[in-house]
């Protein structure tokens, strides 16, 4: 089952999605487990809360779980000294994301491509959640070109060559 992701062998080609290890604090666990790669986050710059509680609601009767988390997580400092302490055994792979009061998202991006450039296998940009508001306003085209921009001038101008993965 070996298989590769982006230029790298990982054991297998399933692995498991940012939302799990929000914090960065179980990814090695994981690899242990047999996960071909891990994706730790959704990481924003600052810390925070996520949606008021409850945020997880069961539909029984259409056998469905409804998640409205928000990018509940402990920030980029605190997530990327995670991962330099606990170096990962596996393909490890870090989502980012603007906090939720940010007055520049793009910025906040930026942010967490600088925290995680050196320390992950991979970027994932997550402009997908629907817990966020507004986040969705990337989906627009010219949103999303210009904030692709951004991030691919920051990785030129840093000379980095990790490779960056959309959701």
């Amino acid at each position: 089952l070996k298989s590769e992701l982006f230029g790298n062998e990982v054991k297998n080609p399933i692995g498991i999605a940012a939302g799990f290890d929000k914090d960065a604090e179980v990814y090695n666990s994981l690899f242990k487990l047999g996960f071909g790669f891990v994706e730790v986050g959704t990481v924003t710059p600052l810390k925070q809360n996520g949606n008021k509680k409850p945020r997880v609601f069961r539909l029984e009767e259409d056998q469905a779980l409804i998640n409205r988390l928000g990018f509940n997580n402990s920030g980029s400092d605190v997530v990327s000294n995670r991962i330099k302490k606990n170096k990962p055994i596996g393909l490890l792979g870090v989502n980012i994301g603007p906090n939720w009061n940010s007055e520049n998202r793009i910025k906040d991006y930026l942010v967490g491509f600088n925290k995680f450039c050196d320390l992950a296998n991979y970027i994932t940009i997550n402009i997908s959640s629907p817990n966020t508001d507004n986040l969705r306003d990337f989906h627009n085209l010219s949103e999303l070109e210009n904030l692709l921009d951004k991030i691919l001038d920051e990785k030129k101008k840093l000379n980095k060559n990790v490779p960056i993965a959309l959701k």
